[in-house]
């Protein structure tokens, strides 16, 4: 020990051992600062140095508060010239000052062995073994240089205090669901995620540690080798031999935020290898229900199906919804604890119920999951400032409903499908198929451009967004969202029956929408940024304003009275609405989407050469509404369309309604057509 590498680090204790790398506490003499050196087990092996150095490529190329940040390589191997160059890969000393600190001014370490492996091995149990540890100075040089942090793996802390409360869990899964989305934003699959390979520093901030499994999506290996099948945390596919997927990783950290709030993974208490093996590959997981409010988070991360797990964003959205829901009964508990020691005088007693008897509740980490962390005092977040959505919206035209949800949150429900195009421009659906029950639930997200009255007070307010709970109905349930800063704008959640009434919990399924729409709302106020955008075809109905297609000459023409100079006006533009002022006469023309209308939806006819649909009563006993296909395209093996929707709605006889909306349909086909 003592011996100094790359002419700065000074190796000050025996190695640790795990995968095919190991990992030496050493101390930067020119910073003056604790690092982490790690290098290849097998450092004769010219195979496994290349993947040390595609190792240290891939940590070089993130910069995220909760992974293992590279300071710099030191050597280099045998070998090392221009095909590892010419493939990217950093040599020694490039990567001095690479990377960033981390967030809490803690280093973290590397290579850290999984529960499964039991304690960190010294070199004299290594060789025990048969394992022996490669002597610094005796074999090739190439390390890689690490931060290092006085925390130990989350492996290391779980031995310590068996399980993790729900709030902490989910906290860390969160932070590194956030690591995980930016390592599969860059095309990288970690391969490998377990307690083992999750640090904590001393400030409590958990980093995903080891890329020495790491697979490139574009077929590309950039490292390899059978560590990344850990048993308890590997997917089943990953088990039945296929490469693993962003969507493996997701099982990963499922398991491993399983492990934490019960002490096992979902494959079972057994120690035995290949039976947990066996498990793993048939898809037998144990779907506990004693994970309290991170329950239905874990069962979808744990899905049999990896099309169906959240992503990482997703599900570090969930797992910080989760955490947040937690730590609020938690503070519940300790607020009763509070007012109980203040009566009875019990300090002691306080203490051990804040702290859960033990174990620490609800730690911020800084980073990514941090902004999900309750709003201050004042119950609310900075607020942009402008006219309806002001810069959060900007142009309506392109903000995107579906960036506010996600299909695989509700799959606890049941089958779940997102589906952009099932009504208007301005909403977003889940479609979910619960087993068991011949019904279809639609989860909707839809943007409006309202007042709310003043019996519609938000009920509560998370991270700054308003939160209105309107009585629910027997077959529908809705929630109202008001954005800070965002003057007559409304985000409505509503979750409703598509089929016949079953026996869901519709204001449950409401709920969960609100919770992901929260969160993107949140993020983007404290980010000071616009909503998730979408870029609409350049031919599409939803870049174009409905209020043009008719001029006031055809609505005089069609509607005694009506007041073309002032309507009413949709979100996006995406509709408008005229009425009359000597009648009882109502005319919206809007912007449609869905299945293309056909036989169902009326009588056929034609209007300037376009076909059209014209449907008395449609909408009620005193309407007409005209339906004219727009625009067709493929969709998931069927076909949508967008269509220009005109309603006629009054007290005159059907068939006279039914006239003026055909009408006034053929004069917004003209116009919407150009012919």
């Amino acid at each position: 020990m003592g011996r100094l590498v790359g002419g700065r680090y000074r190796i000050v204790e025996e190695p640790l051992h795990g995968g095919m790398g190991e990992v030496w506490k050493a101390r930067d003499e020119r910073l003056d600062r604790t690092v982490a050196l790690k290098r290849a087990l097998d450092a004769d092996n010219p195979e496994v140095l290349a993947q040390l150095r595609r190792e240290a490529t891939i940590m070089a190329s993130l910069a995220h508060p909760h992974t293992v940040t590279l300071f710099d390589v030191a050597g280099d191997p045998p070998n090392a010239g221009p095909a590892a160059a010419e493939a990217g890969e950093p040599a020694a000393g490039e990567l001095a000052a690479a990377g960033k600190p981390a967030a809490d001014g803690e280093p973290a370490p590397a290579g850290q062995r999984s529960a499964a492996d039991g304690p960190s091995a010294t070199a004299a149990e290594s060789a025990a073994a048969g394992t022996t540890g490669v002597e610094p100075g005796t074999g090739p040089e190439y390390w890689l240089v690490m931060e290092y942090a006085t925390g130990g793996s989350l492996a290391q802390l779980l031995k310590e205090k068996g399980r993790l409360p729900p709030a902490r869990a989910a906290e860390i899964g969160a932070a590194i669901a956030g690591a995980l989305a930016a390592v599969h934003d860059r095309g990288i699959v970690h391969g490998d995620v377990k307690p083992g390979n999750i640090v904590i520093t001393e400030g409590g901030v958990p980093k995903l540690a080891d890329f020495g499994t790491a697979i490139s999506l574009d077929g590309r290996t950039l490292t390899r080798g059978p560590s990344a099948r850990t048993p308890g945390y590997a997917a089943p596919e990953v088990e039945k031999g296929h490469a693993p997927l962003p969507a493996s990783d997701i099982f990963s950290l499922g398991a491993t935020v399983h492990e934490m709030v019960l002490g096992r993974t979902p494959y079972g208490d057994s120690t035995d290898v290949r039976l947990q093996r066996w498990r793993a590959a048939r898809g037998f997981v144990r779907r506990d229900s004693d994970l309290g409010p991170l329950t239905g988070t874990v069962a979808a991360m744990l899905g049999r199906d990896p099309r169906r797990r959240p992503s990482a964003a997703t599900a570090q959205r969930l797992l910080a919804r989760d955490g947040r829901g937690a730590g609020r009964a938690v503070r519940r508990r300790v607020a009763v604890a509070v007012a109980l020691a203040a009566a009875l005088g019990l300090g002691a007693w306080l203490t051990a119920a804040r702290d859960g008897g033990g174990g620490q509740v609800g730690i911020a980490a800084p980073g990514p999951s941090a902004s999900s962390a309750a709003p201050s005092s004042s119950g609310s977040s900075p607020a942009p400032e402008g006219t309806p959505g002001g810069p959060l919206l900007g142009d309506p035209a392109e903000v995107d409903p579906c960036g506010l949800t996600d299909a695989a949150a509700f799959t606890r429900f049941g089958e779940a499908e997102l589906d952009p195009a099932y009504g208007g421009f301005d909403r977003c659906d889940v479609l979910v198929y619960p087993a068991g029950q011949d019904v279809v639930v639609d989860v909707k997200v839809f943007y409006d451009e309202e007042e709310l009255s003043a019996d519609m007070a938000p009920a509560r307010t998370e991270r700054g967004v308003g939160v209105v709970e309107p009585e629910p109905e027997e077959d529908a349930c809705e929630r109202a969202l008001v954005p800070p800063g965002t003057e007559g704008f409304v985000l409505w959640i509503g979750a409703d029956y598509e089929s016949e009434p079953g026996d869901m919990p519709l204001c449950e399924m409401a709920d969960v929408a609100a919770d992901l729409a929260v969160d993107a709302l949140g993020d983007a106020v404290a980010a000071g940024r616009e909503l998730p955008r979408r870029d609409l075809p350049a031919g599409s109905l939803g870049r174009r304003d409905a209020c043009t297609l008719l001029d006031p000459g055809a609505l005089a023409g069609a509607v005694p009275g009506v007041d073309a100079a002032d309507p009413d006006i949709g979100f996006g533009n995406w509709s408008c609405r005229w009425s009359s002022t000597s009648e009882e006469t109502d005319v919206e023309l809007r912007f449609d989407q869905g299945v293309p209308p056909g036989g169902g939806d009326g009588r056929l006819t034609r209007l300037h050469g376009h076909e059209a649909y014209v449907s008395p009563k449609d909408e009620g006993e005193d309407t007409c509404v005209v339906r004219v296909p727009y625009r067709s395209y493929p969709w998931h093996g069927s076909t949508k369309a967008e269509v220009v929707q005109l309603v006629v709605e009054g007290e005159r006889p059907v068939d006279e309604l039914c006239e003026m909306a055909g009408d006034l349909a053929a004069a917004a086909t003209l116009e919407a057509f150009g012919s």
